[in-house]
């Protein structure tokens, strides 16, 4: 408006409204953008960022500083994201395709939207005897970051606690294989882990918080 008004245009109450109106179409169109990346998020995480499938985690209550953490490091191909169909007509694609592809305002708008949404353990079943003694191993090794129960962790750790057991194992083999890029902290402790360790802190975190 002042750009105009230094251009010598005069600010009438039509040319007022005309700018008001294409302000609000611009606002419906960003809005609309960031629903849109939503739902495509959804499509393979579920709705409200609660996964239903196995191999796919749960995003709801992700800090906006960890989701953009993630999503860097699929942007700069630092982190692999296996190709996937989110349902049987749809593309394949993956998570490094979608950090490059999706624009920052609107992925931003998704960081915040899945950080206000309350994280459903995933319904799954486990052993109390090896999750009694995973948590004695999660206890050692991980709570530091991850929290008490590794459901409440800092703004730059992931939920752990109530993600689906196949998911869990496949992310854990990719960090032993230093095939995912981890802080210095985490991978002191992942060296640490015995081969016997893994299975009982599965089912630790198996179970809900």
């Amino acid at each position: 408006m002042s750009k105009l008004i230094q251009r010598g245009i005069s600010s009438t109450p039509s040319m007022t409204l005309f700018i008001l109106l294409v302000s609000l179409l611009l606002i419906g169109q960003v809005h609309a953008d960031s629903q849109q990346v939503i739902k495509q998020c959804e499509s393979c995480h579920g709705s409200k960022g609660n996964s239903q499938k196995k191999d796919i985690p749960s995003i709801a209550s992700f800090s906006v500083g960890y989701s953009q953490k993630v999503m860097k490091a699929f942007k700069a191909d630092k982190r692999q994201g296996k190709r996937v169909k989110a349902t049987s007509s749809s593309k394949e694609t993956s998570m490094n395709e979608i950090a490059k592809q999706v624009n920052s305002n609107d992925l931003k708008a998704a960081y915040t939207y899945f950080s206000k949404q309350k994280f459903v353990p995933a319904r799954q079943p486990s052993n109390p005897t090896l999750a009694k003694k995973g948590q004695k191993v999660y206890n050692k090794r991980c709570m530091k970051c991850h929290g008490d129960t590794g459901a409440d962790p800092e703004d730059d750790a992931a939920i752990l606690k109530g993600q689906w057991i196949p998911y869990l194992r496949a992310q854990m083999k990719e960090f032993q294989e230093n095939k995912r890029p981890m802080h210095k902290k985490m991978k002191q402790q992942i060296k640490r882990l015995k081969p016997k360790d893994l299975e009982p802190l599965m089912h630790f975190f198996a179970q809900p918080a």
